[in-house]
């Protein structure tokens, strides 16, 4: 979910980098986003999402900062090739020595 939602990449370079076939990542997605619809109906049903979170806390603000760490970390493997998992990208979109 990381590597899809946050690192951008594709069914296929998840696949590639994990060493699975582009259909097994893509299974062990919708699996994923099945359980956490069932596991948001759950807290919907008890109510949790109608709490309001205490102010002066500082969540959005470290929420804010994480992205933004995040955005400069993908913009940075934009430029330089270099996939956070570590490895410079070779020719058939590995990372690492592969």
């Amino acid at each position: 979910m990381t590597l899809y939602y946050y690192e951008e990449m594709t069914m296929r370079e998840i696949g590639l980098a994990l060493g699975v076939v582009e259909s097994r990542v893509s299974q062990v997605h919708a699996s994923a986003v099945m359980h956490l619809r069932v596991a948001l109906k759950d807290l919907a049903a008890r109510g949790t999402f109608d709490r309001t979170p205490p102010q002066g806390a500082g969540g959005s603000a470290a929420l804010r900062v994480q992205e933004e760490r995040r955005a400069g970390r993908r913009a940075e493997s934009r430029v330089t090739g270099v996939k956070e998992m570590g490895g410079k990208r070779n020719g058939n979109g590995r990372g690492g020595n592969g």
